[in-house]
């Protein structure tokens, strides 16, 4: 059997068996069960049985009987866990014949019940939750009272009963409440609070603004009459005056057919409403501003939503300037930070050429953007070796640049290490796979001995290095290994050759930014026509191959913006 049990601090449980047809809740004494608390209506509910389900329903009590904290208006199903709840008065609901696989709910029967766990949408603004409706409801069969416009709100030929001095003080008093506004969370409040002052009858208001496909309540304010708990926004009404862009005004909700299925209007009993478009000044609907009232002898006018027109187009235009500041802020910060970020970057790229005798250097490095995914850096070992390398971290911009900088860190770590090449590329592969990144990195690493010109070299996917001897002769990195891009698959091993760097001899190392960058005709530069600029500097120096050859990538590339990151790293024995 049914029963009912109290919910009581440190005394003991009262229960109450459901053993008939109709048992009466309330103060009278021949109530079936006596609640003695002067707030208590003497016959203040009743829970019915009908065979198989037991159902709860007000019987018109002044403070309402609540369910699972949602206020009753219409006979609901119990199921077993329930709260039942009367001015201060707890009640559970026990049925061992139910459980929650057996809600007595999901048999099919046209009973409408919403909680908050279920709904689709939910917004915290202060200490309220705003709940969103789920269903959109039906467009057949509207009686809302009034359409309007927004575009023809304050035509002047058009004929009004607003009092043109309310206009007029309306319109200063929102101009003066959102001056100096500079972000959302004070524009909602400040035109809610104007409102609320403007319109005695409302008992809340809503701004709400769309993002993209989602829809967000940036101010929510409750005068009386509605819980403070929960407040429910219609998606029924938003969606209708996003796509219509009209103001509507339905004097008595209950009896609009649009409606039926908005479970926030309905549960609350919102009487009467207004809403209004928010328009940007493009004409787009960014947002809706609704005001609404619970009590059945207030009903709002015309001329009340002619008035709210006029706040409401002062609104969006405040929400819009805010919004673009709040962008233009955005921007600046992104600004500072990049700026800050390829400060950073320089920092970790090569301070100064090495000075090595015998040996020359010449480096060259632009970002596409203000932070690149290029690297280049010559670190000298303890045993007087110089490393020399560049890598590519495959695409641009900040997430490039920061593995970059993370790379730079586990390279210098490995070659301190690792004696031989092929196992600090091994290395060096096998971290940045295990970091899962989804990017990957082209990389020619060299080891040179300053001392017999021996140049040791490995090549992970990277374009092949130009070796130029002297006399002018040139030589492709094409005899090397050239193996997998870093990180790109788990056990990638990397073939290490040795070179000899005589006098007069060089080595040309560059990023794939270069020898892809287009120009007008859609050409891209190529590594033969640098290979033929290596050739008309070779007997010229280091210098003066690197500096030619940046030259002629500036003349290919005139007046076309730059696509990637450039990096070219040159040097070689002269004595």
């Amino acid at each position: 059997m049914a029963y009912l049990i109290t919910e009581t601090n440190g005394e003991s449980p009262k229960r109450f068996p459901l053993d008939k047809e109709l048992m009466t809740l309330g103060r009278h004494p021949d109530c079936h069960i006596v609640i003695e608390d002067s707030s208590v209506s003497r016959f203040h509910s009743q829970i019915a049985f009908d065979g198989q389900d037991y159902f709860l329903e007000d019987l018109d009590s002044r403070n309402g009987t609540y369910l699972n904290e949602a206020r009753l208006h219409q006979p609901i199903p119990l199921r077993d866990g329930d709260r039942v709840r009367i001015c201060d008065v707890s009640l559970v609901f026990r049925n061992p014949n139910h459980t929650q696989d057996t809600d007595p709910r999901g048999s099919g029967r046209s009973v409408r019940r919403d909680s908050v766990a279920g709904v689709a949408d939910a917004t915290m603004i202060g200490n309220n939750m705003v709940v969103w409706d789920e269903s959109p409801g039906e467009e057949e069969g509207s009686t809302i009272m009034s359409h309007m416009d927004l575009g023809n709100a304050l035509d002047s030929r058009r004929r009004t009963k607003v009092d043109p001095t309310l206009k007029l003080n309306a319109l200063m008093e929102i101009t003066r409440s959102l001056s100096g506004a500079i972000s959302l969370d004070k524009v909602g409040p400040r035109v809610l609070d104007c409102l609320l002052q403007l319109f005695a009858n409302a008992d809340r208001g809503f701004i709400v603004l769309r993002e993209g496909s989602a829809f967000r309540v940036i101010a929510a304010k409750n005068r009386s009459g509605v819980s403070e708990r929960q407040m429910r926004c219609s998606r029924t009404v938003f969606e209708h005056v996003m796509q219509t862009k009209q103001a509507i005004l339905s004097a008595d909700t209950a009896s609009d057919s649009r409606f039926d299925s908005s479970a926030s209007i309905v549960d609350i009993e919102i009487r009467s409403m207004m809403c209004v478009p928010l328009l940007s000044s493009e004409g787009t609907a960014i947002g809706m501003l609704q005001l609404d009232s619970i009590r059945k002898s207030v009903a709002f006018r015309e001329e009340d939503l002619e008035l709210m027109l006029v706040v409401g187009m002062q609104a969006a235009n405040a929400i819009e300037k805010v919004h673009l500041l709040q962008l233009e802020l955005a921007q600046q910060q992104l600004q500072h930070d990049l700026k800050v970020a390829n400060e950073v970057q320089r920092a970790i790229l090569p301070q100064k050429r090495p000075d090595l005798p015998g040996y020359l250097f010449y480096d060259f490095y632009r970002s596409a953007n203000q932070v690149g995914g290029d690297y280049y850096d010559y670190l000298l070992l303890p045993d007087g070796r110089l490393a020399i390398i560049v890598a590519d971290v495959a695409g641009h911009g900040v997430a490039s640049a920061m593995l970059m900088a993370k790379f730079s860190t586990e390279v210098r770590y490995n070659l301190l290490g690792f004696a031989e090449l092929s196992e600090v590329g091994h290395q060096l592969n096998q971290a940045i796979y295990n970091w899962h990144l989804g990017r990957f990195i082209t990389m020619i690493l060299c080891v040179l001995d300053p001392r017999t010109g021996k140049l040791k070299m490995i090549n992970a996917g990277h374009p092949l290095a130009t070796i130029t001897r002297r006399g002018g002769r040139i030589e492709m990195q094409d005899v090397v290994y050239n193996g997998f891009a870093i990180g790109m698959v788990e056990e990638a091993r990397y073939r290490e050759i040795e070179l000899d760097l005589g006098v007069g001899d060089a080595v040309v190392i560059f990023t794939d930014g270069l020898s892809e960058q287009v120009n007008t005709a859609g050409e891209v530069y190529g590594s033969d026509r640098i290979e033929r600029e290596i050739k008309k500097y070779a007997d010229k120096g280091v210098e003066a191959i690197g500096k030619g050859v940046i030259a002629d990538l500036r003349i290919h590339s005139e007046r076309v913006p730059q696509a990637d990151d450039l990096c070219l790293v040159c040097f070689g024995r002269t004595a």
